[in-house]
């Protein structure tokens, strides 16, 4: 059960990363979108990057739901608009 858990976490941060990739998004515009400070994202691109649980839950409610589409960036979501 403990490493179902683990593994979710892990497959979040995967789909949060994916996403920012995906929309070109800084980690000023990240943090912004989703009410954190920048430093909270300060090791956010480093390998064993370990935020807590508010922090995942209120990254997770700035991204779009599932794994970004192949596609251009040319054809990103109005996500990259928000206020």
């Amino acid at each position: 059960m403990l490493m179902e858990a683990i593994s979710d976490i892990q497959k979040l941060i995967k789909r949060i990363k994916a996403w920012v990739h995906y929309l070109g998004l800084s980690k000023n515009q990240l943090a912004h979108n989703a009410g954190l400070t920048e430093s909270t994202l300060r090791d956010f691109h480093r390998p064993g990057w370990n935020p807590t649980s508010i922090t995942l839950e209120k990254l997770e409610a700035a991204i779009p739901i599932g794994l970004p589409p192949e596609k251009s960036k040319t054809d990103t979501p109005d996500i990259i608009n928000k206020n």
